[in-house]
């Protein structure tokens, strides 16, 4: 009586059993009965079909066979397949399988969400014999160790079947006792455990041994009931989808701040687009160029745009000579530079600035003498006029054989701005005390300010001159007419001032230039002399555009003026300028959908062992979707907050500006340099955030869902065998 009691409570039993493999069959007409409160073992050669049948039970294939259960004949479609196996039982595969970006404790407390259990974590790590490992991620596990953790995962489901393939053959004898009395004790509860293996100690505690031999499933070992009649209870419980996605996402504390570092990256490109956007027609509108009587088929060459002034303004124009930030162009600039097409000669281009520190530290002023008939001329008085320096500032500008001058090696030109404060004519001799530079000096936490509103400065650790004071005597054979009221000149040939230039560097190398070297030390750094500046003359005029053109798309490292360069002419470059920023805006779009995209393909795919165990444990597609669902919102969310802070921080200086109506650039010196590193580019636009966001969200969803299909589409049972 008691037997066709149990006989009805949860039995398993499997008619008609057909079962091939790698087209190769394997049982054919098979019978198969697992009762509660048993063990049932199923062994045999390798490749007779033992894992097949396991899956057949566990309901993760369609081979063909009658399944019944209590009594009844199940015959499910896929989501009641899968809600059968999350409801009724718990599988340990061969490889011992974990999902493997959350820990031991998290694993195994996935499954207790799943039940009503009153094992604890510590509870079964203990009975496992594995306290020291809770908190160890699954890769950091020996085979023995994962093997004893599934198991703990299964007990913490506590379902009434409890499926296990080959789940002692990584472990000791002693961990192998301490299984089977786990298994034994889950059958003290009324659970089938079915079990795949060739061990001699699970087959000798089996109560039902099945071979496959032949391809005939014969039940070799039988073993009376137990007659303890303890009534199964139901333990499944609803699943707490928070607290699942928090054990499966939220507490993956490693792959949070690597998402946390995929959204600055790609701000980053966001802040670069939104440079594009919106200043490149500005800054085409507002760039006028100054004329004056050099070669008209001459360009500069220099690394930063905002090291000096070029902007004409109502009656104030600024001279394009005059650099003052001296950036060393980088050598791989320089040499691709010199191979384009047109260039017929090119010099290094120093100046020789009227402020230049020196090796005490201390910055020496330019110093200028005018003598006529052998008697001084002096300057004018400073009273009523634009320039309150009284010293006149000038600086020393080089002109070559190119230009439209007098070849005369020995000779000076001043402009007429210099000729008028100081005085000077024809035929006059200057007495110049000339700082000529023989070393760099790089700045430290120095913030760069430019020299023009419209342009934003690029050297955040100005780089300046070290130099010597140098006298240096010539006779004036020319003065040149200047547009602008502020820029004081005086020519030298280059040879001139690549000699002065070359001997200082000679004594530096030679130690005989005195360095104070602690009064640099902290805030700056001594190296050696580079050229900051290219004077480039093109073979025709028609070719100058070109030229400049293409030295402009070489790097963002340098920037080409043509000081004969009108409005008319960039009015007519205009149109090419947008289209081409149009592309670029266009690439910058394409690289962060694909960036993106890539990355959020690699972050997914960690999750792969994820998902497969939840397919594995049963979990309907829509407990699967709305777990991912969640996630996607997380990972969202922690992009769209970080995107939002980011830009928002990036943009706190242009934000004061248009509160305060103040210089942008006055407002950026106060801040840290390392700030105006990073926000260089930022400019602040709502339109813009919105739409990037709004592309950002589209390519998270894309993603999310594409991997959702992938993983779809894999078959459990290939995964489970390692295909």
């Amino acid at each position: 009586m008691i037997k066709k009691q149990l006989e009805g409570d949860n039995m398993i039993e499997l008619k008609n059993i057909n079962i091939s493999f790698e087209k190769k069959d394997c049982i054919k007409n098979g019978y198969f009965k697992a009762y509660p409160y048993q063990i049932t073992s199923i062994i045999g050669e390798s490749g007779t079909g033992k894992s097949s049948l396991l899956y057949l039970i566990a309901m993760l294939t369609s081979k063909s066979c009658k399944y019944y259960y209590d009594g009844k004949l199940l015959e499910f479609n896929e989501k009641e397949k899968n809600n059968f196996r999350n409801r009724e039982i718990s599988f340990i595969s061969q490889d011992s399988i974990l999902i493997d970006t959350i820990s031991v404790e998290e694993n195994i407390e996935l499954y207790l969400q799943m039940s009503k259990s009153n094992y604890t974590v510590d509870d079964l790590l203990k009975e496992i014999n594995l306290q020291d490992k809770k908190h160890a991620m699954p890769n950091n596990l020996s085979g023995g160790e994962r093997q004893r953790v599934t198991l703990a995962c299964a007990i913490a489901k506590d379902s009434k079947i409890i499926l296990g393939d080959e789940i002692t053959s990584a472990l000791d004898d002693e961990n192998k006792q301490i299984v089977t009395k786990i298994l034994r004790k889950c059958t003290n509860q009324g659970k089938i455990v079915i079990l795949v293996s060739h061990e001699d100690n699970i087959i000798e505690n089996s109560d039902r041994v099945y071979r496959i031999e032949h391809l005939e499933l014969i039940l070799e070992k039988e073993t009376s009931i137990n007659s303890n009649t303890n009534s199964i209870v139901d333990n499944r419980k609803n699943t707490n989808f928070f607290r699942i996605f928090k054990i499966l996402f939220y507490s993956n504390r490693k792959y949070d701040l690597r998402r946390l570092l995929i959204s600055v990256v790609v701000m980053a490109f966001i802040f670069l687009s939104a440079s594009i956007f919106v200043t490149s027609n500005e800054k085409l509108n507002n760039e006028n160029y100054s004329t004056n009587n050099l070669s008209i088929n001459k360009l500069l060459a220099v690394s930063d745009e905002s090291g000096f002034f070029h902007q004409t303004e109502g009656q104030l124009g600024y001279s394009v000579h005059f650099i003052n930030y001296q950036e060393p162009l980088d050598i791989s600039v320089i040499n691709r530079l010199n191979n384009l097409e047109h260039i017929k000669k090119s010099y290094d281009y120093y100046t020789f600035n009227y402020l230049m520190s020196s090796g005490s530290g201390v910055s020496e002023k330019m110093s200028i003498k005018v003598f006529r008939d052998n008697k001084e001329i002096l300057k004018r008085s400073n009273e009523n006029t634009i320039n309150v320096d009284k010293d006149y500032p000038f600086s020393i500008i080089p002109f070559f054989p190119e230009d439209e001058f007098v070849s005369n090696n020995s000779g000076i030109y001043v402009n007429s701005n210099m000729a008028y404060y100081y005085n000077i004519e024809v035929g006059d001799i200057l007495e110049l005390e000339i700082n000529v530079p023989y070393a760099m000096l790089e700045l430290n936490n120095q913030e760069t300010l430019t020299l023009d509103d419209n342009i934003e400065a690029k050297a955040y650790n100005p780089v300046s001159c070290l130099g010597n004071r140098v006298p240096y005597k010539g006779k004036v054979i020319g003065i040149i007419d200047s547009n602008s009221q502020l820029d004081n000149e005086v020519y030298l040939h280059h040879s001139i001032m690549e000699k002065m230039i070359n001997e200082q560097v000679e004594k530096y190398q030679k130690n005989e230039i005195e360095i104070n070297y602690n009064i640099f030390e902290g805030y700056s750094s001594i190296m050696d002399l580079k050229p900051y500046a290219k004077a480039i003359f093109v073979d025709k005029k028609e070719n100058v555009l070109k030229v400049q053109n293409d030295i402009n798309e070489i790097s963002d490292e340098v920037f080409a003026y043509n000081e004969h360069q009108s409005m008319l002419e960039l009015e007519n470059n205009s149109e090419q300028i947008k289209d081409d920023t149009i592309k670029l805006t266009i690439v910058c779009i394409l690289i962060i959908v694909i960036g993106v995209i890539v990355i959020e393909i690699f972050y997914l795919k960690k999750y792969k062992s994820t998902y497969m165990m939840l397919k594995l444990i049963g979990y309907s597609e829509k407990k699967k979707n709305k777990i991912f669902i969640i996630h996607g919102l997380y990972q969202g969310l922690i992009i769209l907050c970080t995107a939002m802070i980011v830009y928002i921080i990036g943009s706190i200086p242009l934000i004061i500006a248009l509160k305060t109506k103040e210089n942008i650039l006055l407002i950026r010196s106060s801040f840290p340099d390392f700030y105006n590193t990073f926000t260089g580019y930022a400019v602040f636009s709502w339109q813009h955030f919105i739409f990037f966001t709004s592309i950002l969200g589209l390519v998270l969803i894309v993603s999310h869902f594409g991997m959702k299909v992938f993983y779809d589409r894999l078959d459990t049972v290939k995964w489970l065998r390692g295909k």
